[in-house]
């Protein structure tokens, strides 16, 4: 698979290239991107960036207008929140007040979260919603972790994890929904949908029959 920003496209290495102010701000890029460009296992199209501290979206807006021209364009605004396009790459920034249990990593001189938190988050979106990307990269992250460490990651991250429902998501796929907006493309030529799901579902029987077993 390949490695690092490989898997963007050229306008989110562009993108990216004029957005290392952001890691001065306290900004760290998460979402799938984040993942994608740690381990290459497939393309993503957005860019998420979380903070923990309060910002002004018009003034960081500004920035990017500065930096971008025409080619940033607003979608949304509220407070802490600002959605917008930058050369064409949907860019979400907000105000996130969950700690990091890990320090970010740099690439490229910006700050990307931690696998361990992205593990976290994985869980809680997998819990959330059901969105094939999402199930996919916790299938690869579980060439890093055990269901037990992301679990124990996620109940560090959020105090009022739900691990049982996501026992459950983990085993039923019905309404997996494959958002065609962000249709992802794998790099992992030997990717199986099917594979994938049999083995969340083989992870998350395991769990359970070690929980009787304490």
């Amino acid at each position: 698979m390949p490695s690092s920003i490989s898997v963007l496209n050229q306008n989110q290495k562009k993108v990216l290239s004029k957005l290392s102010f952001l890691t001065r701000d306290g900004f760290y890029l998460a979402g799938g991107t984040s993942l994608a460009i740690q381990i290459g296992h497939r393309t993503s199209f957005d860019f998420d960036f979380y903070t923990p501290n309060h910002f002004d979206q018009n003034t960081l807006f500004d920035k990017f207008l500065e930096i971008f021209g025409d080619e940033a364009i607003k979608t949304s605004l509220a407070k802490n929140t600002l959605f917008c396009t930058l050369k064409t790459v949907d860019c979400s920034f907000f105000t996130y007040p969950y700690k990091l249990l890990k320090k970010p990593v740099l690439k490229r001189g910006m700050a990307v979260v931690s696998l361990e938190d992205i593990a976290a988050m994985k869980l809680l979106a997998v819990n959330r919603r059901p969105a094939k990307r999402d199930y996919v990269d916790v299938y690869y992250l579980l060439e890093k972790f055990s269901l037990g460490e992301m679990i124990d990651f996620a109940k560090e991250k959020f105090p009022n994890f739900n691990f049982y429902y996501l026992l459950r998501a983990l085993s039923y796929f019905e309404d997996i929904k494959d958002d065609e907006r962000r249709k992802i493309q794998m790099t992992d030529k030997n990717f199986s949908w099917e594979a994938a799901k049999n083995k969340l579902s083989e992870e998350a029987n395991k769990y359970q029959l070690s929980m009787f077993k304490k």
